[in-house]
C-alpha cells in the first residue's frame, strides 16, 4: 500500500467514523484526529507482516539472527526464536546465546521481526 492510498483510505475512515462516534451533525470535528491514527496504524501493520519462510529467512549475522516471533507449523504455536547457522545446517533455537535445536528450519511456516514499541 502507497502513501497515498493509506492517505485517501484515512479521509474516509475518519469521516465515517467521526460520525459514528459524534452523531451526523458533531459539535467538534474529529477527523484529523482519527486519520492520524488510522495512518499510524496503517504504517505500524506495513511494517509488521508475517513473513513465509519460502520467501526469506532472518538475516543471518556471524552465526545467528535476532529473535523473531514464529508460528510453528501443524499448530497455533508461536515461539520467540533464533535461526542458527550450525555445522552447516539452519536450526531454531530458543536462546541467542546458543543453537539449543529447539526446532529444525521446515517446522517454522512463518516469522516477523518482534515490533518495537512506539514511543510518541
Amino acid at each position: 500500500m502507497e502513501e497515498e492510498e493509506i492517505m485517501n483510505e484515512s479521509v474516509g475512515y475518519a469521516m465515517e467514523a467521526n460520525a459514528t462516534l459524534y452523531g451526523d451533525i458533531p459539535s467538534t470535528d474529529h477527523t484529523d484526529i482519527i486519520e492520524n491514527i488510522f495512518v499510524d496504524g496503517a504504517h505500524w501493520a506495513l511494517n509488521h507482516q508475517w513473513i513465509d519462510i519460502k520467501v526469506a529467512i532472518p538475516k543471518i549475522e556471524d552465526k545467528n539472527s535476532e529473535m523473531v516471533l514464529c508460528h510453528i507449523k501443524n499448530g497455533n504455536y508461536y515461539y520467540v526464536l533464533c535461526l542458527y547457522s550450525y555445522e552447516g545446517s539452519l536450526i531454531w533455537s530458543d536462546s541467542d546465546e546458543y543453537p539449543s535445536d529447539f526446532a529444525e528450519l521446515e517446522d517454522v511456516d512463518y516469522w516477523m521481526p518482534i515490533p518495537v514499541l512506539l514511543n510518541k
